[in-house]
């Protein structure tokens, strides 16, 4: 094929910035020595293939209630979109394509186990996958507020916060003596 001069350095290094993800690009390079106004070249080292790629993104769990999950991805430059992989019986189930890096997994059930992995993608080129991150659905931390009794009543007053109907809540009292 034919080639165009894209820059000249007096660097070791060059990074060619102006690429496109997945495309093929080939490189040849040549040094040349200048002797005074006159330069001398020396011969084409053998062309280079270069692809451009995508890193691998990273994914963690940053918030979740009693039947929900948020996941975070961390964002990758040159990717259009990312695919969200639960990992169900060592297979990897394609739960979502989104373009955003949260993603909230919802009506998951109380005591579940959840394996995920995300692939960043532009086009059809994809990133390596993720480490594979796991998630066991459990009660979010239950809080109970207690109000002493009044002057005037006997009622011990509790009230319970992040509990739903299903949920076997257990509630002890202790009186001093």
């Amino acid at each position: 094929g034919t080639y165009k001069l894209i820059a000249t350095t007096t660097s070791l290094t060059y990074y060619d910035k102006k690429l496109t993800t997945g495309k093929e690009y080939y490189y040849k390079v040549r040094a040349y020595r200048k002797v005074g106004v006159r330069k001398y070249y020396g011969y084409y080292a053998a062309p280079v293939l270069g692809i451009p790629s995508l890193k691998t993104p990273s994914i963690s769990i940053i918030n979740s209630s009693v039947n929900s999950l948020e996941i975070n991805i961390s964002k990758v430059n040159g990717a259009t979109g990312y695919y969200i992989y639960e990992i169900i019986d060592g297979e990897n189930v394609l739960i979502t394509n989104t373009t955003s890096l949260k993603y909230i997994h919802n009506e998951l059930e109380l005591g579940s186990i959840h394996k995920y992995k995300v692939v960043a993608y532009r086009g059809k080129v994809l990133s390596n996958e993720s480490r594979e991150i796991e998630y066991t659905v459990r009660p979010s931390k239950l809080s109970v507020k207690v109000t002493s009794p009044t002057f005037n009543s006997h009622k011990l007053y509790s009230e319970l916060h992040d509990i739903s109907e299903e949920d076997d809540v257990k509630l002890y009292v202790y009186q001093s003596t």
